[in-house]
């Protein structure tokens, strides 16, 4: 079987930073299924892949603009890159014509079984129609916040949402709140049949059983992911200044990139917390493990914007395989997963509350941290990627 899986987002080697939940959850069914034959289109990067085929994994880059310094959509994401500039906005318009193009031209040359699209505007919008003139099956893979994109739009998100499902064998969401925003869109009479709820999993790496002890004086906390709007993350540094007046031996240490970032700097340096407040780049991986390792909670500050929501996060289920006790926004998507007994819950979107939160940690004893990281353990067992790949594999690519 071959299968062209139509990303926005990936990882194309060890020197990109790049999210790489796309390349788990492919990576994983490629090795589990070796007589199959993967391959990665996705826009390209300002450098080239290191390599073009690993075991069963190939790497075609299409070519969205003139120069190799100019293809940066795919750093920030298309919503982000337009928000840091509206030159951006011809870019898109370039990579939209062109993965239109590309996309035909790679089918054509390679004939797949199925085309996997991630996001439903604009790889499964744009793979639907090739489908159509191509004859070729596709599925496709929903991660919250494109859904809420073309709610926007109404009435053409509805047209396009309507016509993706009608002509995708099928497909899967991320959480059940991603249901239920394709709900208000399209009735589930169009597509309970062919829809399934499957979260993106976590990387074996945060399973590893050698986690340290944290026996600092002081309390440290860590947020990591994008730093952008729906993240929350000026939310968190507010609360963050409004908890240091009670306790001045708390720090808090934040790492990612986005189109908020000199923002987020400056806010900092306005309240004047750089002794207690650092901004750190996008890390490794076993970068970011030991500085989950050596922080006391992780906090999940993500709220609900007119165009974004989280769907995930999977922050929150990575720390709490390290053992962390996560604080979390009450609108994440994994809500359905998540209560009161295995994470510190606050209202979206408020200040008081993650104010509260914070100081409801700190006042945690020993005894009910260690509780509530019993009770987080039981979760995560639900996102280890190999459990999460093979049901991906089996649900949209085994013939029913």
């Amino acid at each position: 079987m071959k299968i062209i899986i139509n990303t926005s987002t990936l990882k194309q080697d060890e020197f990109d930073l790049s999210p790489e939940f796309i390349n788990n959850l492919v990576n994983e069914i490629a090795s589990q299924n070796q007589e199959n034959h993967y391959i990665y289109f996705y826009p390209m990067k300002e450098t080239l892949p290191r390599h073009k085929v690993l075991n069963n994994i190939t790497y075609e880059p299409y070519r969205y603009w003139f120069t190799k310094k100019g293809q940066v959509i795919g750093r920030v994401g298309i919503l982000q890159s337009l928000r840091i500039s509206k030159f951006n906005y011809i870019k898109v318009a370039f990579l939209l014509t062109s993965q239109f193009i590309n996309l035909f031209l790679i089918v054509r040359k390679h004939k797949p079984d199925y085309i996997y699209s991630h996001w439903i505007f604009p790889q499964a919008f744009i793979t639907s129609i090739v489908s159509k003139i191509t004859k070729t099956e596709y599925v496709f893979t929903s991660h919250g916040s494109d859904v809420t994109l073309l709610s926007k739009f109404k009435p053409l998100g509805t047209i396009i949402l309507k016509f993706v499902i009608r002509n995708a064998k099928k497909f899967t969401v991320v959480s059940q709140t991603n249901v239920e925003k394709i709900s208000n869109l399209v009735s589930q009479d169009h597509y309970e049949t062919k829809l399934k709820v499957i979260p993106m999993g976590i990387d074996d790496l945060f399973f590893k059983k050698n986690i340290p002890s944290t026996n600092s004086e002081s309390t440290n906390f860590t947020y990591y992911g994008r730093l952008t709007e729906y993240k929350g993350v000026d939310l968190l540094i507010r609360a963050f200044k409004r908890s240091l007046e009670k306790d001045s031996n708390i720090f808090l240490t934040i790492i990612g990139q986005g189109n908020q970032y000199s923002y987020l700097s400056n806010l900092v340096s306005d309240f004047q917390l750089q002794k207690n407040i650092k901004i750190l780049p996008f890390q490794n991986k076993d970068q970011l493990i030991g500085h989950i390792d050596r922080s006391d909670a992780v906090i999940i500050p993500s709220i609900e914007t007119e165009y974004e929501f989280e769907a995930g996060p999977l922050s929150a289920i990575e720390s709490m395989a390290r053992k962390k006790i996560c604080i979390v926004s009450d609108t994440i998507g994994f809500m359905s997963y998540i209560d009161s007994k295995s994470a510190i819950i606050f209202s979206s979107g408020s200040e008081d509350s993650l104010t509260s939160s914070i100081s409801k940690f700190l006042d945690m004893n020993n005894k009910d941290r260690s509780d509530m990281i019993l009770e987080s353990a039981k979760i995560v067992e639900i996102f280890n990627f190999k459990n999460i790949s093979k049901e991906h594999n089996d649900y949209l690519f085994k013939n029913s």
